[in-house]
């Protein structure tokens, strides 16, 4: 993987980096080489326009569907929805409706308290709310609970600091919706579950121009039984459809994962072609030949992986732990250059240089300050600084490589 930690970074170029296959923990980002990689993580989401398709035509499968049914009963309980069917009795065209048509915004806000008729009291009272990304103890006992009783970690790699700097810390500026944004809000959030006021799951999802991203999320496991992951993944398709935003991204999907598997379970799912990233329908098609080629590129079917394929059950919370570790090390030493990797999706070093003028990339020395690379001599000269640039605009892309500032100061 290609690593780079971001000090500040617009919600404009990350979205644009998302859709070169980055992805970020706290400050730091990372692109995978799926070439080299024993469990490929593909890009997914679920989208837009015309081309492809609304967020609102976002569709759960039938195992989705009962997870999120299963979850409401569980919270108003029985006895509230008997009492509601002799209070607000429904119409016949309103019975059919119900059995035959999914209503995915119902189904998820169904149980929260603030959308049931009340009276009577339900069993239980559901909440969820999006606050700041800021650290709390409330929050910090959850991420306990979640790493040691689902990921398994001993005490000794759950930390308060690994807590703050990977799912608290973001590079990314937040602020509330606003016309300015078409309305929307931007920058990275936590969207807080409780129950009776307790705190039993969050999800850190990330506010972007046209995309709500999901960073991470957790659960308590008294609460285990209940498919949250699905749950979630459903909710936060919904916020994306009823706030504005064109896609719904769920992160990485690892085909060879059986904990991953639900990601492609929703329809319809566009994966990045890791070869000139361009999405494409993650149908049956793809799927088959992820399972028999291990590596799928759908405009270079001949590309393979330069990995041995192995199986591995991977999920967010073990690339979740390799990134701390990533970050805890220098990820600014690599054992082989970009181009020597065979990182897919990046442009050769001479195209590179007949698309980017390299001289005009924004950097920033100590000493000489906010400079482009022609101000200095080490660029000028060769060597490892002019290396390092020449990556950094191939591996952030052409668009982006005039754009965003590259700091040497550490």
């Amino acid at each position: 993987a290609f690593y780079l930690r971001a000090v500040t970074l617009s919600p404009l170029h990350y979205q644009k980096l998302l859709d070169l296959g980055w992805r970020r923990f706290g400050h730091l980002l990372y692109r995978p080489n799926l070439k080299k990689s024993c469990c490929i993580q593909y890009t997914i989401r679920h989208v837009k326009p015309y081309a492809c398709i609304y967020a609102t035509q976002f569709k759960p499968s039938r195992e989705h569907r009962k997870t999120l049914h299963r979850w409401e009963s569980y919270v108003v309980g029985h006895g509230y929805i008997s009492e509601c069917a002799r209070r607000y009795p429904k119409t016949r065209e309103e019975k059919k409706k119900l059995k035959t048509e999914f209503d995915l915004f119902r189904s998820v806000h169904g149980p929260e308290y603030s959308y049931l008729r009340t009276p009577p009291e339900p069993k239980r009272k559901f909440e969820v709310t999006i606050e700041p990304s800021t650290f709390t103890e409330e929050k910090y006992a959850l991420f306990q609970n979640y790493q040691s009783t689902v990921h398994h970690e001993g005490p000794e790699k759950v930390s308060e600091s690994s807590f703050r700097r990977f799912l608290c810390n973001s590079p990314l500026k937040s602020t509330p919706a606003s016309p300015s944004d078409g309305g929307k809000r931007m920058g990275s959030f936590h969207q807080m579950y409780r129950l009776n006021g307790r705190l039993i799951a969050m999800a850190v999802l990330d506010f972007l121009p046209w995309c709500v991203s999901g960073v991470y999320f957790m659960y308590h496991s008294d609460f285990s039984e209940w498919g949250f992951g699905k749950l979630s993944a459903c909710r936060e398709a919904a916020l994306a459809a009823e706030e504005g935003y064109k896609y719904y991204y769920m992160g990485f999907y690892i085909h060879t994962c059986p904990k991953m598997k639900y990601k492609g379970q929703f329809h319809p799912t566009y994966f990045l072609d890791p070869e000139n990233n361009v999405w494409n329908l993650l149908d049956e098609q793809a799927k088959r030949a992820m399972t028999e080629k291990f590596y799928c590129s759908p405009s270079k079917p001949d590309a393979v992986s330069l990995w041995r394929p192995k199986q591995k059950d991977v999920d967010e919370g073990e690339m979740f732990a390799d990134s701390r570790n990533s970050g805890d090390e220098d990820e600014d030493e690599y054992t082989e250059g970009l181009w020597e990797s065979h990182m897919p999706g990046v442009p050769s070093l001479e195209e590179l240089e007949e698309k980017v003028d390299l001289g005009q990339v924004k950097i920033y020395v100590p000493g000489a300050g906010h400079v482009v690379a022609n101000d200095i001599r080490q660029f000028r000269d060769g060597g490892m600084v002019r290396v390092a640039i020449e990556q950094f605009a191939a591996v952030v892309g052409t668009e982006l490589a005039l754009e965003i500032e590259l700091r040497f100061d550490r």
